[in-house]
């Protein structure tokens, strides 16, 4: 079972991101994050994904949420591995574990300061990271100065108003 529970986490078959994220979810719940760690045939650390069928696939976020110190003890880049997710970080936060999902919010904030896109997830989960702490509010007080000087009025730099 765990062998086959492997392939699908590096298979290329159709529905790829349900087999993995099915695999990710088993392999953690049998105790066996270790297997999560392993790399790509092409020697790339295995990219993860909280996406299926272009939705949040909420089920998976839980179970990773869940086992957190799990993946973390045994996979150093799992927020790289994740795309350093802020739907992670946020659940993480939600969860009680603020330490771990605290660990990225440099991320996020370095997007809002230099001006790199922003998603309203990555607001999402500064809000739950940081509520309504002074750096939240000086990070988009500055970003709101920003647009005020005549530059584009989006976050992404676009000018088209989009998030």
């Amino acid at each position: 079972m765990v062998t086959a529970l492997t392939l699908d986490l590096t298979g290329f078959l159709g529905g790829r991101e349900q087999r993995q994220q099915a695999a990710v979810a088993a392999l953690l719940e049998l105790g066996r994050a270790d297997l999560i760690a392993t790399q790509r045939e092409d020697g790339q650390p295995l990219q993860l994904s909280t996406i299926s069928n272009s939705h949040q696939n909420w089920e998976f976020v839980a179970t990773v949420v869940e086992h957190w110190e799990a993946l973390t003890a045994t996979a150093t880049d799992i927020w790289a591995r994740f795309s350093h997710s802020p739907i992670i970080a946020k659940e993480l936060a939600k969860a009680g574990k603020v330490a771990h999902a605290l660990s990225q919010t440099q991320i996020f904030e370095d997007a809002v300061r230099t001006g790199k896109q922003i998603e309203v997830e990555d607001v999402r989960a500064l809000v739950a990271l940081h509520g309504r702490s002074p750096l939240l509010r000086d990070l988009f007080l500055a970003r709101l100065q920003y647009f005020a000087q005549g530059h584009p009025q989006s976050i992404d730099g676009s000018g088209t108003g989009s998030l």
